[in-house]
């Protein structure tokens, strides 16, 4: 579930080998220069540029904010759904842009969601708030149409104080159909937002497949056919068929497209 963690530490050690990142590194300094009126420290040059070149490889909307400055440092050049709204979509200004195409009410679940989040610091050890993972699904309004997207938050750098100085943004597709949260750490701890408390409670694993669900999740990322992942498995047919209506409960998809989502999400395989 580390995967955006791990590749930007990936991108910040190879920086200065990498053509592609010196390249995009000169690229967006001039913009970035211009929304913080101070020099980068090197740290925050090295994950900026491993973020752009890992939303390239994704093909994910990413944003990094700084939470001292209430300023976005980093932001995709393009912003999933967001690029085909109209002006008159848009219901407010937000810091992340993505919220200012929400309903009232939902704004409302999401302050909630984010500050309890928040609060997480005051009883998670320093290592599990440091290496968090918060995945927010919620609903924006495009025109008429509403869609569903996908966001994980992760610091990206810490303050002295513990408190969160640079966080990142992954913006995706989602399957969901209704708003849901859930924190993830990197000693296993999940938590699941109630919202009918109003916080983060501990949950068991969200999604458990067995390993012969898993190995046909494997196929059906590869949209392999149920024939041809019976060949390949040596499974009978019904088998497939049986276990692929258990993966499609379990991970709450409706179709072989909302599996493939959801795996790709929440770092599946």
């Amino acid at each position: 579930m580390f995967v955006l963690q791990k590749l930007i530490t990936i991108f910040a050690q190879v920086k200065n080998t990498t053509i592609l990142c010196k390249t995009c590194l000169r690229k967006y300094q001039t913009t970035l220069m211009k929304r913080i009126n101070q020099e980068l420290d090197p740290e925050i040059e090295a994950i900026i540029v491993g973020i752009h070149s890992m939303a390239k490889l994704k093909n994910v909307s990413c944003l990094v904010v700084d939470f001292t400055t209430r300023e976005i440092v980093y932001q995709s050049r393009s912003l999933l759904y967001i690029d085909e709204a109209m002006p008159e979509d848009k219901h407010r200004n937000c810091l992340n842009p993505y919220w200012s195409y929400v309903r009232e009410d939902v704004q409302e679940l999401l302050i909630r969601i984010k500050d309890d989040g928040l609060s997480c610091a005051d009883w998670l050890s320093p290592a599990d708030f440091r290496t968090h993972v918060c995945t927010t699904d919620f609903p924006i309004i495009i025109g008429e149409k509403q869609v569903f997207v996908h966001q994980e938050f992760s610091p990206l750098l810490m303050c002295q104080n513990g408190s969160i100085r640079l966080g990142l943004f992954v913006m995706s597709s989602s399957a969901c159909e209704e708003i849901e949260s859930y924190i993830e750490t990197e000693s296993g701890l999940i938590l699941k937002y109630n919202f009918e408390n109003n916080k983060y409670e501990k949950c068991k694993e969200r999604f458990h497949l067995t390993s012969k669900e898993m190995s046909i999740l494997r196929c059906l990322m590869k949209r392999k056919k149920t024939e041809e992942i019976s060949k390949l498995l040596g499974m009978a047919a019904n088998t497939v068929r049986k276990h692929r209506r258990n993966i499609y409960a379990k991970l709450g998809a409706h179709s072989k497209d909302d599996v493939i989502i959801i795996a790709n999400n929440y770092h599946l395989v």
